[in-house]
């Protein structure tokens, strides 16, 4: 159908060839090797740890970033009269 609507035939074999790989059950690597990655939690105390954490932009960790302060201390904290 491709073909007739005038795409292509180099576009025409990629499609086909990723509707048969995905058909078939096979991934691509780019899939697998994210799931080879670590995930890295670092707590927010101030904008100085964005030049930290981007030295392990390079290694195979995630970074995710913990708030000091969570909205349940927020809310379990006695009021004091």
């Amino acid at each position: 159908m491709a073909h007739n609507n005038g795409s292509p035939k180099h576009i025409t074999y990629r499609l086909r060839n990723k509707l048969l790989a995905k058909k078939d059950g096979t991934t691509q690597t780019q899939a697998t090797e994210q799931h080879d990655r670590k995930w890295v939690i670092f707590t927010y105390h101030n904008p100085s740890i964005h030049k930290v954490t981007n030295l392990f932009k390079q290694t195979n960790l995630k970074i995710a970033f913990c708030p000091t302060n969570t909205t349940y201390q927020q809310l379990s904290q006695k009021i004091q009269l």
